[in-house]
């Protein structure tokens, strides 16, 4: 081993002798004054989903961060609420980058709120009843008779139109084809009340048309090779019976959903059984290819599970009839699960409960989306009895969110919340987390994405990859929450899933940068590897006496970590030191040695070594 002392040579040969006094969290300590800018960064697109909810129901906030510098950078984002801090997080971004930050916030008090992020302003409106929504239309089911029809054949085009708002509305309805607006409707809807829409189309040329309803699209063709109008056919699907679970006397509504999947017009009787008994019909006339819901609303008394059949489609719904329930049980807690299901899936709600008294008693649990009662259930509970876990379960709905009111009858104040979604059949959600910093890149299937990320995505094999480093080796990769340490991994998505990829780094101690020629270029943290000394314990005179450890860190700096750089006539080699992390740390004095190897010399860094055991 060689060392050069010309400066020709060598470029550098610094020994620095530093008195520091303190330096305090936050802070930052320099061995030379060349030290990087830092980031700029700005925040935009402030966006509260939604603003108004019921209590319980969770609320999502998000914000798009933007590092506007040339440099790498940590920006630390503090969402606050009603002043308050309620979250914070720090994201770490290359120059020119941007991500989006969401925050989840859950259980909001009831009443009005500021939000603040960065002097970003909005507000969230949380009562205890269920937001009204205004009249809101919503098309679907848009269907032709004919595929193929002659010309001058009759061709009608169906829709159902529904109200999703929480009143009243009047809309206006266009039918296009070929973009011309055809005909138009006026209707009016009752909150959740949904209207079969025809329209009668008779076209003279051949060719293909093209018909749009709302955002929805199909088309026919005319031909004179059509064959002849196919007859009415029925088909019944999606039966739905809700609630699963009633007290005896209560409502069950049974829907069930009829199509023509034939050409021509024609009419079905939708008969409804209960227990294998007739116990309702309705009539329904279809053209070709439209759809309809059927109801029915269902009373039974008599306990037990109750058979419901509609066009060889069956389902049940229990009914209890229970002792008038207690008031002195109360319901402590409540979990869902799955968070995240498919239409007609069960939704389990575990529900933990006591018995405040030395006597016997009824527990009947109500739970509600929106003011509509999606279960009922009685539990017998024993003298005195403590934290038991009771279920109850139902069928999930249609997609979108739900969020749950679980209410104790005998005493309607003691009430819970809960959550769950419904996403689309054969589809899931995908998170991406990272730790302990976002904005870490990961390659999925080929596409390179930034954590944080989600996504609702079809089930199935999806493949990761990382880089072994982040910003130029600051951070290294330790593993994935399933303690796995390959820099590949396949994720099968079945359920809603979140997976955690850590690095390790950039967490405490003084940490070496090296200029490199375009970055300065993360080296490693001393006193992280390779400890400057513990404080053992300070005398009667104030003195500090140390025990342990090693005052000399070793650290390897390769070829590429290294640029000369040029001031004035003279070069040299910027290696800056920096205490960047929010702790306190002391030292009297830092000494910096340069060496130059031979290129046949390898020499390793001194990593973790402990020279006393008892630390």
């Amino acid at each position: 081993m060689s060392t050069k002392s010309a400066f020709s040579t060598l470029k550098i040969i610094l020994i620095i002798d530093l008195l520091i006094v303190a330096i305090a969290a936050p802070s930052y300590l320099y061995v030379d004054s060349l030290v990087p800018k830092e980031a700029s960064f700005e925040l935009s697109n402030l966006v509260i989903n939604p603003e108004w909810v019921q209590f319980g129901e969770p609320v999502q906030v998000s914000v798009k961060v933007s590092n506007v510098g040339e440099k790498s950078g940590d920006f630390e984002v503090t969402l606050m609420v009603d002043n308050q801090t309620s979250a914070t997080e720090t994201v770490r971004l290359s120059g020119q980058n941007e991500t989006t930050l969401v925050f989840s916030l859950t259980e909001v008090d009831i009443g009005d709120h500021t939000i603040n992020i960065e002097g970003l302003n909005g507000t969230i409106k949380v009562t205890s009843d269920t937001p009204t929504r205004p009249a809101t239309l919503q098309i679907t089911d848009l269907s032709v008779s004919r595929i193929e029809a002659g010309v001058g054949d009759l061709i009608t085009v169906s829709a159902t139109a529904s109200n999703v708002g929480d009143e009243v509305g009047e809309f206006i309805i266009e039918l296009s084809i070929n973009d011309q607006i055809i005909e138009i409707k006026n209707i009016q809807l009752e909150a959740k009340q949904s209207e079969l829409l025809q329209f009668e189309v008779v076209e003279n040329n051949e060719g293909t048309y093209e018909v749009k309803i709302g955002d929805l699209t199909t088309q026919f063709k005319i031909t004179a090779e059509a064959e002849p109008a196919k007859p009415a056919e029925f088909k019944l699907t999606d039966l739905i019976v809700d609630p699963t679970a009633v007290i005896g006397g209560e409502s069950v509504t049974v829907s069930v959903k009829v199509t023509n999947v034939g050409e021509e017009t024609g009419s079905y009787t939708v008969d409804l059984n209960i227990d294998g008994s007739p116990k309702d019909s309705q009539e329904v006339s279809l053209s070709g290819g439209a759809t309809k819901v059927v109801t029915f609303e269902v009373i039974e008394t008599e306990s037990g599970s109750h058979t419901v059949e509609v066009g060889g489609l069956s389902s049940s719904f229990d009914v209890e009839n229970l002792s008038p329930p207690s008031k002195d049980i109360e319901i402590n807690k409540v979990n869902v699960k799955p968070y995240e299901v498919w239409e007609g899936e069960t939704v389990t709600l575990t529900i933990t409960a006591t018995n405040l008294v030395n006597e016997p008693g009824t527990l009947q649990v109500r739970v509600l989306h929106k003011d509509e009662v999606k279960a009922t259930k009685g539990f017998e509970m024993a003298a005195g009895a403590e934290e038991v876990q009771l279920e109850l379960t139902f069928t999930a709905g249609a997609v979108g969110k739900y969020p749950l009111k679980i209410v104790n009858l005998g005493n309607e104040e003691n009430t819970k919340s809960g959550y769950f979604t419904v996403v689309e059949n054969g589809m899931h959600t995908l998170t991406v987390s990272s730790y302990p910093v976002l904005g870490i890149p990961f390659v999925q299937d080929g596409v390179e994405y930034k954590t944080s990320y989600a996504q609702l995505l079809p089930v199935g094999e999806y493949h990761f990859e990382v880089e072994p480093t982040y910003d130029s080796g600051k951070y290294l990769f330790v593993g994935w929450e399933d303690n796995s340490t390959s820099l590949t991994r396949t994720v099968t998505l079945d359920e809603r899933k979140t997976i955690t990829v850590d690095f390790s780094g950039g967490i405490c101690c003084p940490s070496v940068f090296t200029w490199n020629g375009t970055d300065y270029y993360y080296t490693a943290e001393i006193s992280n590897p390779g400890w400057l000394g513990y404080i053992g314990y300070i005398t009667d005179k104030g003195e500090i006496v140390f025990v342990g450890g090693n005052p000399w860190d070793g650290v390897k700096l390769n070829p590429d970590e290294l640029a000369i750089r040029e001031i004035g006539s003279k070069s040299y080699y910027d290696i800056t030191l920096t205490q960047k992390w929010d702790e306190i740390f002391y030292l009297d004095a830092a000494y910096l040695l340069v060496v130059d190897h031979p290129t046949d010399v390898d020499v390793y860094s001194t990593i973790v070594r402990y020279m006393n055991s008892k630390y």
